[in-house]
């Protein structure tokens, strides 16, 4: 534009200049010539003038005085367009064309307040563009500057807007005036230095820092931004009259914003900056606090709809920010990191709204949106919070009380109102540190009130699962376990009435679930005073959940019922009545809650309740029924004052009936009363009084005595709860207990458990009960505790402050008729005392005539470990005195045992000697010797009572220890001169071990005269350590050689302690190698030659040979048979894996084996059996068939000792004591002790019971079985009776069917249900067919009698019996006799006498002879009726036997009575035929009275003396 304009005006001389001779010619040029002469002498004298202006310019802008000049017409041209006063102390400059320096700047409000001031301003700016009409600075840096923004309570208006004049303009209306109307910009702006602070009336809860206003009226909020230092850029000044006065770029900024008490810290920022009637904004900035880089808006300004100034900022994080550049906000901000958008507002208060703004404190992490104002009180305003997770130490700051546990929230709420009235809603896990670490998650919402008012409106919470732990955190003297659920409803305020709602359920391992329901009021009344009203439901609560406040006392059981508690916190009264523990309890009391513990009034009933369900460390059953009265202050013993009355009932503590207690007591300062006791306690009276001190110093004395005269009822309390003994249990009862997981083997037998005596005595205790001297006096008579006892005991002790051992102790012990362990002693005598656990002790045991033994020394021993010293020490057996050479000590702690120097002698022509010193350690080093010379080993186990050991021989044994206890060097040498084993006399036993480096060297042999007959020989890895080791078998090959060379068979097999009299040969090698978790025999022993007895079963077996391979596979091959009784093998193989238990597979085979030979039973069998599985749990199967077999009754009723069956007394008795007979239980062997049997047993026929009254063949199956707690055969099933007979009062009874029955019973006592039926022979009429029933069990038999026939009275039938006739055609003297059998009286009759005699010589003579000619079936009866004579001529004998397996013949004779009648003897025949198992033919040839023909001559009127029949039998069943 500007050269446009210039090219006209620099031609104008050229086109106004004329051509030489037209100015004459030219009027208009002539005229034209003259106005350019006027004006350039215009612009002569304008230069020249501006040349002058310019002249004094200079020479004023140049000068002091004439810049003074210059600045004053500015200030005043200035103070027209300000309603205030601008002050300018001076001015520099070295001319004011381009900048100048104000100092002292000073700008007043037309109120005389300062607004502002500088120390200096520094003005640079180009005079052209002033002159130009284009104002423009191009630097302004202010240092120094103080700016107020204030409004005064008295003022409308905020001061800087009340800063320009106002003009009328020409429409009459207000303008602000003396401003410039083109915008001033400003290169670059710069404050140094700075201040500026934004006054107004203060807020009644701001929470910033406030100051006197200076019209006296109030305070004023402060809001201050010191330190300030910035760089505008670009910068646009406009007071024309608009909004915005300033507009630039924020190049940098950094200052000290004291918004609230703390300031915050801007170290730089950026952004576009405007300033105006709405404050200060930078908009689009980047600000760096000392830990966070920033980016968003701020603003100063007042808040719409007012002049109050208020600070706002909305910014996101650029990366990770530091949460302590927030602290100024609230100190209660942690140190930590953040990420996400946030928007601050300070007005007055200070309001955050966050958005996604996650906070990360070490492991805590909390993600916030929504509202959260800081004021004088926390305000949310929909503020969600998600914390994953937050550690509950973070949390404690902002709730008004400690959390009292530590742990982590995770989870999300919805949090408005403040922390006075929260509304919350939410769910939230808790995950406590210790506690169990077991979670704890609740879903809530409502309005919860805090302040002194608290309360709930709407609360509702629901818990599940609920950490019962945590209940430790809030009531530390209580302790659960456990997870649950708990509902929680809660409505009102304690000052009306706090209502709430608790359902709550608890389970835990092992315990049924619990549920109690707690539902009530809580009021605080004007006066302060709390009221309650609750009252709940127990349905159940079970006391195990507490169990871990107690543990040793084991809580359990259950509590169901309903309680209240209701009055005044102050005296509360609770009533409960409850189920508990399969009783009942009623409770009813008052207390005081306000101050637990200074007062209580109750009283307890209780009603069976069973104290083994509620604590397990009591024996079931225990149970208590009494009641405790109570009423006091205080609840600790040693502190209380209260009374009590305890009284009980019925109560039992396991075994122990505590028949009656009484008891009244006072506690009080300390010191506890008891005014009297009677108690019964299993037997034991009980009675006491005294006082004693709860803690020392306090003491006092209390005397009890007791007496029972029997100690039976004591027996639980040394043997725990209520004993099974093993050899009282019947099989169904040890099946039961092991299904219930019973490890029935591991019971006692009766004798192990067994407890009597007669005791009294008296016990005075003085002192306090930490600190007690007791006295006690007992004496004991005819004292059994198991296989111990004592005649007579008396016992006298006194010890000094109990319960500590530190106190003195005296005892004396005097016993009479002991029997310790297995051992007698006449008399034993012990004293002893003791003070600060040290002390002396005299002891002497009379063993018997001259067997005694004393011994004198001094003990002391501590928490590490203790010594022995050793006076004096005799032994005398008979003549022989052992003893203790001289006195010597023993010392031992935790890792070590020290001898000083032990010698024990025995003088004479055989001494004895033994000498042991030195040390054996753990941990450190051993050197110790032992020497035994001379020891006859005979007499030892004569001292120990060793009665069933049968070795014999004098033993030389020396053992030397030495080295470190990890590695060491271990000798021992051994000879036994004339040893005797098991009854076998050899000449020499000797051997040698060396132990080294983990490796033993061992060699020994034994000789018979010069021959060795075993030897052992070689090296085994192990490890000997005296330190602990884990595993004593090192990974090394061990190289072992055994040898037998003609050794007795007796020593081989000495571990089958059931073989007697064991003979034959054992010859053989054996090498192992391998290691000893993996051994490798290689080898054969061979026996020649054998034979034993197994007494329990009565028989001997012997040509037993065979051989036992051992192969390197670590199997043995099994290879024995016998031939002397039968035929048996066996063979198969044992598995030396794992060598503690080898596995076993080995197969029996029997042929006609004679298995038992008794007086009682006798049998022979045939089969196979397996015996296979581990050696601690062999088990047998198969199948077996009886060949032949008889039970001889009477030894099973000798052994039982039942009385004659013939008895006429008996009929119709009943008993229900059964007595078995053991097959196999005097065979002891440890083997048997873990042995199952499943064995088929087939009995076909022939197999009898016998005895003098019967002969019965049985048939059928059984199923074996073994019963290891009575250690014997159980037999299972039923057995059919086939055919025999059956004597009453000498009458022959023939079977006619029946069973045998085997109920699983160890031993042999079946259940008999046997039919029979004898015809006896009537003048004139048909024979009388008499029906007996044998019922009961083999050792206790039951005889009924009956008949078919109308009218026959009993006295009949046993008339019939034993006269042969009806009671009515009896003699006399045959009725008084029979009158005596019938009626249990006494009497005799020639005929009775001689009928049962010759009838029971008849049944013993045909048992007899049965065995004695080896005939199947042999009876000798009474065919007749009457009379001597006629018993013994009408005797009939039976002979039967079998043919094979399926035919049976019996012939029947008659001797004396066809010599008498001059007839044949021959009676008759039977022949019966097994066709299979279902059908057997019978075919006869009998008497007549003794069969009834159907068809026959007799039809014709022939009636023949014999009758020829056949039956066909077919058996079924289901």
């Amino acid at each position: 534009m500007g050269s446009e304009h210039e090219e006209p005006v620099a031609g104008a001389p050229e086109i106004s200049q004329p051509e030489a001779g037209s100015e004459s010619g030219d009027p208009v040029l002539r005229r034209r010539g003259r106005k350019h002469e006027a004006a350039r002498r215009v612009m002569r004298w304008a230069g020249a003038g501006v040349l002058s202006v310019l002249l004094f310019a200079t020479v004023m802008v140049q000068s002091g005085r004439g810049q003074r000049m210059l600045l004053d017409g500015v200030l005043s041209r200035a103070e027209d367009a300000l309603l205030g006063t601008l002050e300018v102390q001076g001015v520099r400059s070295g001319t004011l064309l381009t900048g100048a320096t104000l100092t002292n700047v000073t700008l007043t409000a037309e109120n005389h307040r300062r607004l502002l001031t500088a120390d200096s301003i520094q003005l640079r700016y180009s005079p052209v563009a002033l002159f130009a009409g284009a104002p423009e600075v191009s630097s302004l840096v202010v240092w120094g500057l103080d700016l107020e923004i204030s409004r005064l309570a008295s003022e409308e208006r905020v001061n800087i807007t009340r800063l320009l004049r106002p003009r009328v303009d020409s429409d009459g209306v207000d303008s602000v005036s003396g401003g410039p109307t083109e915008p001033i910009r400003f290169g670059r702006i710069g404050v140094r230095e700075g201040v500026v602070q934004i006054l107004h009336p203060a807020s009644e809860d701001g929470r910033g820092t406030t100051v006197e206003s200076p019209d006296g009226e109030g305070r004023l909020d402060r809001l201050a931004f010191e330190a300030i230092d910035f760089d505008l850029e670009d910068a646009e000044l406009d007071l024309s009259g608009g909004d915005e006065y300033l507009r630039a770029r924020l190049a940098s900024l950094s200052m000290d914003a004291a918004i609230l008490a703390e300031p915050l810290r801007v170290d730089e920022a950026f952004g576009e900056l405007t300033f105006g009637r709405g404050g200060i904004r930078v908009e689009s900035g980047a600000f760096r606090l000392p830990g966070s880089l920033l980016r968003g808006d701020l603003s100063v300004g007042p808040r719409e709809g007012g002049d109050v100034w208020i600070f706002e900022s909305a910014a996101e994080t650029d990366g990770a920010g530091d949460l302590t550049d927030f602290a100024w906000i609230d100190p209660r901000i942690p140190a930590g990191s953040f990420r996400g958008a946030a928007s601050v507002r300070v007005d007055g208060d200070v309001e955050v709204r966050f958005q996604d703004f996650e906070m990360q404190v070490e492991e805590s992490t909390l993600t916030a949106t929504g509202t959260a104002r800081f004021g004088r009180e926390l305000v949310f305003e929909d503020l969600d919070l998600t914390a994953s997770p937050v550690n509950i130490d973070r949390i404690e700051p902002w709730v008004p009380r400690e959390a009292p546990l530590n742990g982590w929230l995770s989870g999300e709420v919805r949090i408005n109102g403040t922390l006075a009235r929260t509304v919350a809603t939410g769910r939230l896990t808790l995950v406590p540190s210790g506690y169990g670490g077991a979670a704890t998650t609740a879903d809530f919402s409502g309005t919860l009130f805090s302040g002194v008012n608290p309360g709930a409106s709407g609360f509702e919470a629901r818990m599940n699962p609920v950490n019962y732990e945590l209940v430790e955190a809030f009531f530390p003297a209580i302790l659960m376990e456990g997870t649950g659920t708990l509902n929680l409803d809660i409505s009102g305020r304690v000052d009306d009435a706090l209502r709430f709602v608790a359902d709550a359920t608890h389970r835990t391992d092992g315990l049924m679930e619990s549920r109690a329901i707690a539902r009530g009021a809580v009021r605080r009344t004007d006066t302060g005073e709390w009221i309650l009203d609750v009252q709940g439901d127990l349905a159940p609560l079970s006391l195990g959940m507490f169990s871990a406040m107690s543990p040793d006392v084991d809580l359990g059981g259950t509590l169901t019922g309903t309680w209240r508690a209701e009055g005044r916190l102050r005296d509360v009264s609770i009533r409960a009545a409850l189920d508990a523990a399969d009783g009942r309890v009623l409770f009813d009391g008052v207390f005081d809650m306000s101050r637990p513990g200074s007062f209580y009034r109750f009283d307890a009933t209780a009603e069976e309740i069973s104290l083994s369900t509620i604590t397990g460390r009591l024996p079931a059953p225990s149970f208590w029924s009494g009641g405790l009265s109570m009423e006091g202050r205080g609840v600790r013993l040693d502190s209380m004052d209260a009374a009590a009355t305890l009284t009980s009932t019925r109560a039992r503590i396991g075994g122990l009936h505590v028949d009656t207690v009484t008891a009244h007591m006072r506690a009080s300062a300390g010191i506890l009363t008891v005014d009297s006791l009677d108690a019964l306690l299993g037997g034991v009276r009980l009675t006491g009084n005294g006082r004693l001190g709860m803690a020392a110093p306090l003491d006092g004395e209390a005397h009890l005595d007791f007496s029972t005269e029997s100690l039976a009822g004591l027996r639980p309390l040394l043997l725990g709860d209520t004993v099974i003994a093993k050899d009282t249990l019947t099989a169904i009862e040890t099946t039961l207990l092991a299904w219930d997981g019973v490890e029935v083997d591991a019971l006692p037998d009766t004798i192990d458990v067994r407890m009597h005596g007669v005791a009294n005595g008296s016990v005075r205790l003085v002192g306090s009960v930490d600190a007690l001297n007791v006295e006690l006096t007992m004496d004991v008579r005819q004292a059994i505790y198991g296989h111990n006892q004592a005649d007579s005991a008396h016992l006298r002790m006194t010890a000094r402050d109990l319960p500590a051992l530190d106190g003195a102790w005296d005892v004396v012990l005097d016993m009479h008729g002991v029997e310790w362990e297995g051992r007698s002693f006449t008399s034993a005598h012990f004293d002893g005392d003791m003070i600060s656990r040290a002390g002396a002790a005299f002891l002497d045991v009379v063993r018997g005539p001259g067997e005694e033994i004393q011994g004198r020394g001094r003990f002391a021993f501590d928490s590490l470990g203790g010594g022995l010293a050793l006076d004096e020490v005799t032994a005398s057996v008979d003549s022989l005195v052992y003893s203790l050479a001289r006195p010597t000590e023993l010392r031992w702690d935790r890792t070590s045992l020290v001898v000083d120097d032990l010698e024990i002698t025995r003088p004479g022509d055989d001494p004895m000697r033994l000498t042991a010193a030195g040390s054996l350690s753990r941990s450190g080093t051993s050197d110790f010797d032992l020497v035994v010379e001379g020891l006859h080993l005979g007499r030892v186990a004569r001292m120990l009572e060793m009665d069933d050991w049968t070795g014999g021989g004098h033993a030389d044994f020396t053992l030397s220890v030495d080295g470190v206890a990890e590695d060491p060097a271990i000798s021992a040498q051994w000879a036994i001169e004339d040893p005797v084993l098991q009854d076998v006399q050899l000449s020499r036993l000797a051997g040698e071990l060396t132990y080294a480096g983990q490796e033993a060297q061992v060699a020994t042999s034994a000789w018979s005269g010069d021959h060795e007959v075993f030897a052992v020989s070689g090296r085994v890895p192990l490890d000997l350590a005296l330190s602990e080791v884990l595993d004593r078998t090192p990974p090394r090959v061990m190289d072992l050689a055994v040898r037998a060379d003609s050794l007795d068979a007796s020593l081989a097999l000495a571990y089958f302690q059931v073989l007697e009299d064991v003979v034959g040969i054992v010859d053989g090698s054996v090498t192992v190698r391998g290691t000893l978790d993996a051994p490798r025999p290689d080898g054969e022993m061979t026996l020649a030659g054998g034979a034993w007895s197994i007494d329990a079963l009565g028989v001997r077996h012997a040509d037993v040979t065979g051989a036992l391979t051992l192969n390197p596979d670590r199997t043995v091959t099994v290879d024995l048979s016998s031939s002397a009784t039968g035929q048996s093998t066996v063979s198969g193989t044992v598995t030396l894996v794992p060598l503690r238990n080898p596995g076993l597979d080995l197969s029996f085979a029997f042929s006609n084996f004679q298995a038992v030979n008794r007086l009682d039973m006798e049998g022979r069998i045939s089969g196979d059996l397996l015996l296979r599985g581990p050696f601690g749990r062999p088990r047998v199967t198969g199948a077996l068939q009886v060949d032949a077999g008889t039970l001889f009754v009477n030894e099973f009723a000798r052994n039982a000792e039942v009385v004659d069956l013939s008895d006429p007394r008996l009929f119709g008795a009943d008993t229900t004591v059964f007595e078995t007979q053991s097959l196999i239980r005097d065979i002891q062997n440890p083997f048997l002790q873990s042995l199952t049997v499943e064995v088929d047993l087939s009995v076909p026929r022939d197999t009898w019971m016998r005895s003098e009254e019967m002969s019965i063949e049985m048939g059928g199956d059984l199923f074996v079985r073994y019963d290891r707690i009575q250690r014997d055969i159980v037999l299972v099933g039923e057995l059919e009776a086939l055919r025999g007979s059956y004597s009453v009062l000498g009458r022959t009874f023939d079977v006619t069917g029946g069973t045998v029955g085997f109920a699983g019973i160890p031993g042999v006592n079946p259940v008999l249900d046997i039919q029979a039926m004898s015809r006896i022979r009537r003048r004139f009429v048909e024979a009388l067919e008499v029906n007996a029933t044998v019922e009961g069990t083999l050792t206790l038999p039951r005889v009924t009698l009956a008949t078919e026939e109308a009218g026959v009275a009993e006295s009949d039938l046993i008339s019939y019996l034993i006269f042969g006739r009806s009671s009515s055609e009896l003699a006399t003297g045959q009725q008084s006799f029979l009158a005596g059998a019938a009626g249990s009286v006494a009497g005799a009759a020639t005929g009775a006498i001689t009928t049962l005699v010759s009838g029971a010589v008849a049944s013993q003579l045909g048992a007899a002879l049965s065995q004695g000619i080896g005939v199947d079936y042999l009876s000798i009866t009474q065919a007749g009726n009457v009379g001597f004579a006629s018993g013994i001529t009408n005797s009939q004998i039976e002979i039967g036997q079998y043919v094979g397996q399926d035919a049976f013949i019996v012939l029947v004779f008659r001797p004396l009575q066809a010599r008498q009648s001059g007839g044949s003897p021959f009676g008759g025949a039977r022949l019966e035929w097994a066709l299979n198992d279902d059908y057997t033919v019978e075919g006869f040839f009998e008497d007549r009275f003794l069969r009834s023909g159907s068809i026959g001559l007799s039809g014709l009127g022939i009636a023949p003396s014999q009758i020829l029949g056949v039956f066909i039998f077919r058996e079924w069943g289901y």
